[in-house]
């Protein structure tokens, strides 16, 4: 279980990370993330990337932040000009962007004594819309792929419906506490939900709960095979694959330390489970479900931090499936997924706590939460450009095109 803040048409025309992304099957998945900096721009200012213009055919992208000081920054990601701070009351704790690329809805957060909500933001005009629902403490937020409805998770009590057509909240499904990372089937027919020591699939075409698959003790990241026949769920000391046309769990994959957060490769090949608590990332052989190697990235943390809280946003795969970006205690690690080889470190500030990838692979972005900084990093060379400004303790992020 992760602790709160203690301190936070078609798919074609639009791509989402989560970090959502990472580990994200469908539109969306929940808690599972992660060269020297330049000069640090303030919100409004320029500070040119410096990463190449590859992919051209890719229109403009939008790179939003939330920050520990209630707002989300959009960033435009090909001046790095930050854009003005969008309100969303307290802090955003998921975010998520809808398939056509309209609408960035905000899972809000406890701040002290206030309930949490669904905060929708129209991306053309950056505007945010009138919260949705409430919740007492989201642990992430997902889309189904036709982008028709959207799930959150509260570990207060159930999941959180959403009509985008209306922006409405439906009645919880599985009203009980503890639902704490959520991931949606390629086919957008079954939500998963990671809730105790059980999974449990969600129909959404009825919203209504199976039976829950019992998986081990703290079942804490979910993401799915691209070919939706495996659910990989952290739960324990290590990875347990359950099989989605069956439901029935599968032997443990040990990694050691409980992970935090869990991506896969678009081939479905390789399953990357990420443990801050060890300061180690782990690659699972999906077809043999064991475990390749662990590489080490970070210093074991002795106290949970953002990074923990943030799950997907630890660990994060480019789209040609060729390297994975993990969040380490001081840097970013890249590591090879044909090799399973991890490369140089690369600085992205002094606390990276988040990572996501532009859809065309060509641009990583770090959120620094102790800098407060937003860091673009070209992944054909390894290289930062100058740190972006964007508020205190910024985590979570989405990107569009």
């Amino acid at each position: 279980m992760r602790s709160p803040m203690t301190g936070p048409a078609g798919a074609a025309a639009a791509s989402v990370i989560l970090a959502c992304l990472a580990g994200a099957s469908g539109c969306g998945a929940s808690h599972g993330a992660s060269a020297s900096i330049g000069g640090v721009a303030s919100p409004g200012a320029s500070a040119t990337a410096g990463v190449s213009g590859r992919c051209p055919a890719v229109p403009p992208v939008t790179v939003y932040v939330g920050t520990g000081a209630g707002t989300v920054v959009p960033v435009r990601a090909a001046t790095n000009i930050a854009g003005r701070p969008i309100p969303v009351g307290i802090f955003p704790m998921s975010l998520a962007v809808t398939p056509d690329a309209r609408t960035v809805y905000v899972a809000v957060g406890q701040d002290g004594f206030a309930a949490g909500a669904v905060i929708p933001i129209d991306t053309a005009t950056n505007s945010a819309g009138p919260p949705i629902g409430e919740t007492g403490r989201p642990t992430g937020i997902a889309i189904t792929p036709d982008g028709k409805t959207v799930y959150v998770p509260d570990y207060e009590g159930g999941v959180l419906p959403i009509r985008t057509a209306t922006n409405t909240g439906g009645a919880l499904i599985m009203p009980q506490s503890g639902a704490d990372a959520i991931a949606i089937t390629p086919d957008g027919k079954t939500a998963y939900v990671a809730a105790g020591d059980t999974v449990i699939p969600v129909d959404t075409a009825t919203d209504t709960p199976g039976t829950a698959i019992r998986v081990g003790s703290g079942a804490d990241a979910v993401a799915i095979t691209p070919d939706g026949k495996t659910v990989y769920v952290a739960a324990g000391s290590g990875v347990i694959p359950v099989d989605a046309a069956t439901g029935r769990p599968r032997p443990a994959i040990h990694t050691g330390q409980p992970p935090d957060a869990i991506a896969i490769t678009p081939d479905g090949k390789t399953a990357y489970a990420d443990s801050e608590s060890s300061g180690t990332v782990t690659a699972i052989n999906t077809a043999t479900n064991t475990p390749v190697k662990t590489m080490t990235v970070g210093t074991p943390a002795k106290i949970m931090g953002r990074n923990a809280l943030y799950g997907p946003g630890l660990i994060a795969i480019t789209p040609d499936g060729k390297t994975a970006y993990a969040v380490g205690t001081s840097a970013v690690i890249p590591v090879s997924t044909a090799t399973n080889q991890a490369g140089r470190p690369i600085n992205a500030g002094t606390h990276p706590a988040y990572i996501a990838i532009a859809p065309c692979g060509t641009t990583a972005y770090v959120a620094d939460d102790s800098a407060g900084t937003l860091t673009p990093i070209d992944t054909a060379t390894g290289t930062t450009g100058p740190a972006l400004k964007v508020g205190k303790l910024p985590g979570p992020i989405v990107i569009t095109r």
